[in-house]
């Protein structure tokens, strides 16, 4: 599972901040945040066993993030990665709506999943038992299950961003972090920041996208004991 926190035209100044931490199992290789030299133009951590991304932009502002689901069938394996999907939407010529329909119509060659794509101001979400939905404001969060469904893990993570928002650090990246990196369990639920032997947080992700064209882009990497690794900033003009 993984966390997603999303403020979509909730303020002047940032029309676009996104907040992620990418779970998964210490084992999987990854390739840390950088523009990949076989798509200059996408700029995303790259899932080394299945070739994909987790989250994702192009140059131009677009952006994708894919989580799997947590489900009655856990486990399940589609004919295609999930990761794929992120990856062929930020480098394809499709535009969002149109992609959002492709995916629908060939759901269930992929295991559960989300999908999320921004694109000029709109948010679009589509996922393996959710049609796709545009959305245009608001505090969006997927943890568990589909975007925006209740579970403790994204309400706690939405009411850390409300203050970040509400405060003079919303246009501070460390913010956004720190919220991320919170330890606090609400047990049997478990904390913002999953930490495990085998199992646990990789990596945070900080997107912010101003009013002026610009777009920031910052992951910081963790080690399998919960330390920090190395800290990743990109910024390109949209």
């Amino acid at each position: 599972m993984c966390l997603i926190l999303i403020a979509l035209n909730r303020h002047p100044d940032l029309p676009l901040i996104v907040a992620a931490n990418r779970d998964e199992f210490h084992s999987r290789p990854t390739q840390p945040l950088g523009f990949w030299q076989d798509r200059p133009a996408l700029l995303a951590g790259r899932d080394l066993e299945a070739g994909g991304t987790w989250l994702g932009v192009a140059r131009g502002g677009r952006l994708a993030a894919v989580t799997n689901i947590r489900g009655e069938t856990p486990g399940k394996r589609g004919e295609r990665s999930r990761g794929a999907l992120a990856v062929e939407y930020l480098t394809g010529n499709l535009d969002a709506a149109e992609y959002m329909q492709s995916v629908a119509a060939e759901r269930g060659l992929y295991g559960p999943f989300n999908l999320v794509l921004y694109e000029q101001g709109c948010l679009h979400a589509c996922g393996s038992v959710t049609p796709p939905a545009c959305h245009t404001s608001g505090l969006h969060a997927i943890s568990n299950g589909a975007l925006d469904e209740p579970w403790p893990r994204s309400e706690r993570g939405l009411a850390g961003l409300t203050r970040i928002l509400d405060s003079d650090d919303f246009a501070r990246e460390e913010a956004y972090l720190d919220l991320l990196a919170d330890r606090t369990t609400g047990m049997p639920e478990p904390p913002l920041f999953i930490l495990g032997d085998r199992y646990g947080t990789r990596c945070s992700s900080v997107i912010l996208r101003t009013a002026a064209g610009s777009l920031s882009f910052v992951e910081r990497s963790f080690r399998a004991d919960g330390t920090e690794g190395e800290t990743r900033r990109f910024e390109i003009v949209c």
